[in-house]
């Protein structure tokens, strides 16, 4: 029969060798882990420095982003003011526009009453300017009326 003393020593032996065997696969797990280990540092490291930069970047964005902001409530602000003055030109302009029309009307008026020319006459000629009477001045002026009409 097979000693108990042998039979222990084999049974010990193979326990031995698998432990053995256990601890080289756990050896290459805890390499591969420490590995892992240190590239994650280097990845934290990464993050946080592009964390910063994306701050940085943030911040420069805001500033900007402030800049045109005022730029464009200066800029609106003048074309405010601009169109203000262009309407109350525009304004200014048709009123001159319409006394100008009365007066050159009334001018008409005066011309065709005075030389007795019948309202016919008067629609007929009103393409050509009126020049009986007039200084060279209002004759500019008759001009440029028939020109805006």
């Amino acid at each position: 029969m097979i000693d108990i003393g042998f039979a222990t020593d084999v049974v010990l032996a193979v326990l031995l060798v698998a432990v053995i065997g256990y601890a080289v696969v756990l050896n290459r797990k805890l390499s591969v882990l420490r590995d892992a280990k240190e590239e994650f540092e280097e990845l934290l490291a990464s993050f946080g420095a592009t964390t910063e930069q994306a701050q940085t970047s943030l911040e420069s964005l805001r500033g900007e982003a402030t800049s045109v902001k005022q730029s464009f409530e200066s800029e609106l602000e003048q074309m405010q003011s601009s169109l203000t003055e262009v309407r109350s030109l525009s304004d200014d302009l048709e009123y001159l526009i319409k006394r100008g029309e009365k007066v050159a009307d009334r001018m008409a008026g005066k011309d065709s009453k005075a030389s007795g020319d019948a309202p016919e006459a008067a629609e007929a000629g009103a393409d050509e300017p009126l020049e009986t009477g007039m200084g060279k001045a209002q004759k500019q002026f008759m001009r440029a009326l028939q020109g805006v009409r």
